[in-house]
């Protein structure tokens, strides 16, 4: 089993992972499609469980205030790639 690297709050990460689509409101049946999103995300680190991987657009620099802004939770079961920049 490859060793997985570990990973600091706040280190920039660049994450490849499939999302779902969606095709809102009624389809014909030559209209319904069966893919997915294949998606990029490059952010701040904020941290991980068992489950997601979590990444922040904006990090905060200054003391005393919220660190991190605009997270996104990437389940780990989407996640195809992810390495630090």
């Amino acid at each position: 089993m490859r060793k997985q690297k570990v990973r600091k709050q706040g280190d920039i990460v660049f994450i490849e992972w499939i999302d779902s689509i969606n095709n809102p409101g009624w389809n014909y049946k030559h209209e319904c499609t069966v893919e997915v999103a294949y998606c990029q995300t490059v952010g701040f680190f904020v941290g991980e469980t068992e489950d997601a991987i979590c990444t922040a657009l904006s990090r905060n620099c200054q003391e005393g205030v919220s660190p991190f802004a605009d997270l996104i939770n990437i389940p780990k079961c989407s996640v195809k790639n992810i390495r630090n920049l």
